[in-house]
């Protein structure tokens, strides 16, 4: 089995990926976690992978998926929206016009994220020239068909990355005021309705994160060592347009400047030389802007960016500054062709050999992409996982697995079997401090109690996982093994490969309970519902929950007027406590998700809608 692609991209087997083909929902069970986390801030991508997941369902592998519905369309359509982008406000030559294509598809920075597995963020930057394009059609024609289209490709964009869709935002603000002074009688067509469809379009995820105040800002992307340690890039770096982490795409490894790259910046600004118009002067100030924020912290003026990061809402989800390297491409993809087809025009019937010797060079720029089998790397899946997969698909029943140091990407998880090994669990982000955390007093109840049936120690085949100075290091390996032998109450269970499997003694289901005598059984409906039915039970006794604590886990019987919402329990569970004696059935769900329904009509309503009404608009143009 081959699998393509790294970095952050997934890997899913037959077997689990039908677990990810749903709908949205609000409560991550296994694919971001192995504890269970609320999961309203991210739902605006993981909808796109459960609608693709459902594919699935056809006999289509999880690999023909990824390339079909997604590393296809994000090649093209960021070819072809930078194509046409440049075709339709600059000039109709298709030969620079595919130029323009060429430059905002294969630059260092698009590269490093699309070959690091940031497909979502790939996707995302890949639709700004399109959204860009329409916004300029809308302010040529405003009407109601162009503010809707403008208004469905800006939601498809925000569905990938709001980040992105934030900086596509600024592009489109600062190119409306250079353009032209402000008119209110576009504002209806640019600003009421676009944000109206765009609301009501995402409203699936909007309404469950404002009604139960989620927060969309992950904890500690607003620490300020943070926003330093990620300013990778020097100014050099993002005015030449040249990734920090390029060309091995190691995160945190930068390499010198190349001075070749150098010439990408003189070229694009060399249009300022020509007779300026506001549209070239506008894409050289996107340029200096997104220069000069790519840097982040650093000089010159570094305090400028660490300013908006502390004192602007929502400014720290850039805490990468890396991703203004977006602004970089999108302004030199227009005037480096711009400058080249100027020439061209000095020098008639020589703009073939003017656009061959540049995309020489630009490939020669690029060289490392064809030069080493590093970036571009047909990744095969190892015997040993494949048999780790059938070992758990083939037990049919609930428990985690606890992997040490980290999960592996090829490691086998469902909502079955979540897979936990995300620095989730333990403090320790090393295998010998994870370790020295086992074996502390009630390490192994707390196993136990997280229904971890397995701990792991995996093949490190990637060289990601047991590392010194960023090389893999068997050593690390051989020493986790032993330390867990060491541990009395673990029993070295299973070998696949280099995969060791330590078994924990008496792990506890899903749901339990302290009182022996209640028994306990339960249904699996989706992750936010659960159907239960209990049996001698006593008046306040307590069901525990494993699942990670939050108190939107309602428990609810309405033939007996019964509805609590989870309590704290030990080990950071949820629990809820039984108002009678006897046998009856509870009915445990996820309180956010029925908004998240009640979104998905709204958002199918305002879709369908939006279609009819372009289709009917289309046909009467």
């Amino acid at each position: 089995m081959e699998f393509l692609l790294g970095g952050d991209w997934r890997f899913f087997w037959p077997e689990n990926i039908k677990f990810f083909a749903h709908v949205p929902y609000a409560w991550d069970s296994s694919l971001n976690t192995g504890l269970g986390i609320p999961d309203a801030n991210t739902l605006w991508i993981t909808s796109y992978l459960n609608l693709t997941a459902s594919l699935s369902y056809f006999g289509l592998s999880w690999n023909l998926i990824s390339i079909i519905f997604w590393i296809i369309p994000i090649l093209l359509i960021s070819f072809l929206s930078a194509f046409f982008l440049f075709r339709i406000i600059i000039n109709k030559n298709n030969l620079f016009a595919a130029l323009a294509g060429m430059i905002y598809t294969t630059n260092t920075y698009f590269l490093s994220i699309f070959l690091g597995g940031q497909i979502g963020v790939a996707f995302a930057y890949a639709l700004i020239p399109f959204v860009f394009l329409l916004f300029y059609k809308l302010l040529k024609k405003p009407n109601y068909y162009f503010s809707i289209s403008f208004a469905l490709v800006f939601s498809v964009e925000v569905l990938f990355d709001p980040r992105f869709a934030f900086l596509t935002l600024m592009i489109l603000t600062l190119y409306y005021f250079i353009r032209t002074r402000l008119k209110l009688s576009e504002l209806p067509f640019i600003v009421v309705i676009p944000t109206i469809i765009t609301s009501l379009l995402h409203s699936f995820w909007l309404l469950p994160l404002i009604l139960f105040k989620s927060n969309i800002i992950p904890p500690g992307f607003d620490s300020i060592p943070g926003v330093k340690f990620f300013s990778f890039a020097l100014f050099e770096n993002s005015f030449s347009l040249l990734h920090p982490n390029w060309p091995e795409n190691i995160f945190g490894k930068t390499y010198f400047m190349r001075p070749e790259f150098l010439l990408l910046p003189i070229i694009a600004f060399s249009s300022l030389l020509f007779k300026i118009n506001k549209t070239i002067l506008f894409f050289a100030i996107l340029g200096l802007i997104g220069a000069f924020l790519g840097k982040g912290v650093n000089e010159p003026f570094g305090e400028a960016f660490m300013y908006l990061f502390e004192n602007i809402p929502g400014f720290s989800v850039f805490r990468d500054p890396t991703k203004f390297f977006t602004f970089v491409a999108l302004s030199y993809s227009i005037l480096i062709p711009y400058v080249l087809f100027k020439i061209s025009e000095k020098f008639k019937n020589r703009a073939s050999l003017i656009v061959i010797l540049f995309v020489v060079f630009w490939g020669f720029t690029l060289r490392e992409l064809f030069l080493t089998n590093n970036l571009l790397k047909v990744r095969v899946v190892p015997q040993s996982y494949v048999q780790f997969k059938d070992f758990i698909v083939d037990q049919k029943q609930f428990f985690r697995t606890l992997w040490i140091p980290e999960w592996q990407r090829f490691g086998y998880f469902s909502d079955l079997n979540p897979a936990i090994g995300r620095r989730e669990l333990l403090k320790s982000a090393s295998a010998s401090g994870m370790v020295q955390e086992l074996q502390k007093e009630g390490s192994q109840q707390s196993l136990e109690d997280w229904s971890i049936k397995y701990v792991i120690v995996p093949e490190d085949s990637e060289g990601e996982l047991f590392l010194e100075d960023r090389k893999y290091d068997n050593k690390k390996y051989q020493e986790a093994i032993s330390a867990l032998e060491d541990i009395s109450w673990l029993r070295k269970s299973e070998t696949f490969g280099k995969i060791v499997v330590f078994e924990t003694p008496n792990m506890k289901d899903r749901f339990s309970s302290p009182n022996d005598n209640l028994q306990i059984d339960y249904k699996f409906i989706n992750p936010t519902r659960y159907k239960l039915n209990i049996k001698n039970a006593e008046i306040n006794d307590r069901i525990v929950f494993a699942e990670g604590y939050d108190q939107n886990w309602i428990a609810e019987n309405t033939s007996i007027k019964y509805k609590v919402s989870s309590i704290k329990y030990q080990d950071g569970l949820n629990s809820f406590i039984l108002p009678k004696d006897g046998d009856y059935r509870l009915d445990v769900y996820y309180e956010p998700q029925k908004w998240v329904n009640i979104g998905l009509i709204i958002s199918g309503i305002t879709l369908a809608s939006i279609i009819l009404f372009l289709i009917r608009g289309y046909k009467k143009r």
